[in-house]
């Protein structure tokens, strides 16, 4: 499989090439389709272009007639995600001083994957803000759940003495749990692994429901599909929760917990602080 991409400036004329292959679609996603001996072409409204098939020979040829400037993002030497339907779990902001921890349970069913693909979905560390905000609201169809924990309930949670991997546990579990649910079938589960599977399924023994059928996997976000479109979800929500936060003090939040976290924090310091900030952090202490 090849995916390129191209101006959407360049669609039509891409079609052109085309055109005595053409195959109707009911994607609304897909500008057109084409199938030419072994190969499928599936071009999207986003300008990505996939190119499907064994023969990479016959396709090499095909991008060769390609008469404008394009970028080939994806080949078959690079490694590719894992695309089948299942549901990927991640969370963001445990890093940041401000702001809320979001976790995120993604149902990915395999029929979407190109699509998704197309959008350019990663791991959302890998992703500018910019992109986060731009993909973010194209995600809202799909089935998903999201845990928010706010700086107040999360500073609540602390000093109750629960420790940020826990917290991080009982959030997913119940994300997982939501999201298999709302699909009503069994399909496999992938959770970034941020603590040993023993350690995970100890921080659940209080809950009344655990689903414990869960495959662990380290930097999962970069491996499978689902897991990608988890971490960008939930980066989406948080970035937008950081947007609130900025509106509400006057000055732009900054993320992480440098020195930018450091003197946003001073500004800061006369204010109800567990709304804002996670009290645990060391930064607390650099406080004048």
């Amino acid at each position: 499989m090849y995916v390129i991409l191209i101006d959407k400036l360049y669609i039509n004329r891409l079609k052109n090439l085309f055109v005595d292959f053409l195959v109707t679609t009911n994607n609304p996603y897909i500008a057109f389709k084409a199938s030419y001996s072994t190969i499928t072409i599936e071009c999207y409204t986003s300008g990505k272009v996939v190119f499907k098939g064994d023969d990479n020979d016959l396709i090499k040829k095909m991008l060769e007639k390609i008469d404008f400037n394009f970028e080939i993002t994806t080949s078959p030497d690079k490694q590719e995600v894992e695309c089948t339907s299942s549901i990927g779990s991640d969370e963001v902001g445990t890093g940041d001083l401000f702001g809320p921890v979001v976790i995120c349970s993604f149902f990915l069913d395999s029929k979407d994957s190109d699509y998704l693909i197309s959008l350019g979905i990663t791991d959302s560390k890998k992703l500018t803000d910019e992109k986060i905000m731009k993909i973010g609201p194209l995600l809202k169809d799909y089935t998903y759940n999201v845990i928010l924990i706010k700086n107040e309930k999360y500073n609540e949670l602390i000093d109750s003495g629960y420790n940020l991997n826990e917290i991080k546990a009982i959030a997913h579990n119940k994300a997982i749990i939501c999201t298999i649910n709302d699909i009503e079938k069994k399909v496999p589960v992938i959770l970034d692994e941020f603590c040993s599977p023993d350690n995970y399924f100890r921080y659940l023994k209080g809950c009344k429901m655990v689903y414990d059928e869960i495959t662990f996997k380290t930097k999962a976000e970069s491996k499978y599909l689902a897991v990608a479109c988890a971490s960008v979800m939930a980066r989406y929500i948080f970035l937008t929760e950081m947007d609130k936060m900025s509106k509400l003090l006057g000055f732009e939040v900054p993320k992480g917990a440098g020195i930018k976290a450091d003197e946003a924090l001073k500004k800061i310091k006369d204010k109800d602080l567990k709304r804002f900030i996670k009290l645990n952090f060391k930064n607390v202490s650099n406080i004048d």
